[in-house]
């Protein structure tokens, strides 16, 4: 049994999963792509940084890649951008340059956005041509590196999610990289009765440098509290997933015991600092519903590769999940 500080719930673990090891990705404000930019930045360092690829596979597949440059931009590219390595995501990941040696420092370089097609790519001459135009080399200092690659929505630091071992600040987790599990909703819950179990950590989310952070800060009639950017996403109380940006004045939050709480306040800020979150090993929507000051919000993956679930009913009332599984 654990218990969550906000409201004194006892929220019961059904499962215990076996944790995974956690590794750290970036969320990228200013390097923000839409999915045909980052495909095609992808495909640029793919041409002009080969050797990030290959660097990119050996990660992805924990130091036993041993193949071709095309093996693996086969790997990092299905990693990266598909689904099981079949489908595109809706929001791919995408490589993001860094100062060498000060990956926070700030960067002023643009770099493409578009690269070369697969069959230009078999043409070695267009490659080098292509990678020695002024608009395509990279500058002296400037690098991509195979560990800052980007992601979306996030909390602010000082927001408590409820881990395995209780409530701790989001910042404090990830910094710390001890964390193994997180609370998740069961595939079983509904609104009236929400379930818990446990689900493995395997990446934590933060910033790859302090900057300019847009944020929204939700507070309730029960005195709640909750900071995130405005594309996180979070549970109303309709048991929609819906970005933060879109929900308004007299909506309402869902407590993690299930009571529907109205916003009474959004207030809009802008600080400067990192923001931070999670993945879980889930791949389904509600695994990826964690607790966070005690509202039902979500994990990074629905608002990237799992952002086919935004605006769409998470939690029903009353009906049974075997009928509305998702």
């Amino acid at each position: 049994m654990f218990k969550v500080v906000a409201n004194f719930l006892l929220i019961p673990v059904l499962v215990s999963f076996q944790a995974l090891g956690n590794s750290t990705i970036h969320r990228c404000s200013v390097d923000n792509l839409n999915p045909e930019q980052a495909r095609g930045r992808n495909r640029y360092v793919n041409a002009c940084s080969p050797q990030t690829i290959v660097a990119a596979a050996q990660l992805f597949r924990r130091n036993t890649f041993a193949g071709t440059q095309a093996d693996a931009w086969r790997v990092v590219s299905e990693v990266l951008e598909k689904d099981g390595g079949i489908m595109p995501k809706p929001r791919p990941h995408h490589f993001t340059p860094i100062i060498e040696g000060a990956p926070e420092a700030p960067v002023t370089w643009a770099a493409p956005t578009v690269g070369p097609s697969e069959v230009q790519f078999a043409d070695a001459a267009f490659i080098a041509d292509f990678c020695a135009r002024s608009e395509n080399a990279i500058p002296a200092g400037n690098v991509f590196n195979a560990s800052y690659r980007c992601m979306s929505s996030c909390f602010a630091p000082e927001v408590r999610v409820f881990f395995k071992e209780g409530y701790v600040a989001i910042k404090d987790a990830v910094d710390a990289n001890v964390i193994r599990q997180v609370v998740v909703l069961d595939k079983g819950s509904t609104i009236s009765s929400p379930k818990y179990v446990l689900a493995g950590i395997t990446n934590w989310v933060k910033s790859i440098r302090s900057e300019k952070q847009d944020y929204l800060t939700f507070r309730t009639e029960d005195g709640g509290n909750l900071k995130v950017t405005p594309n996180h996403p979070m549970i109303d109380g309709e048991g929609m997933l819906k970005e933060a940006s879109k929900l308004k004045l007299g909506d309402s939050l869902v407590r993690a015991n299930g009571q529907r709480i109205h916003i009474t306040e959004i207030e809009p800020s802008k600080e400067f600092g990192k923001v931070y979150n999670l993945q879980t090993e889930n791949k389904t929507a509600k695994g990826n519903i964690i607790v966070a000051e005690g509202f039902l919000t979500g994990s990074a993956y629905l608002q990237d590769s799992g952002s086919v679930y935004l605006d769409q009913q998470i939690l029903r009332a009353e009906l049974p999940d075997s009928i509305l599984a998702r």
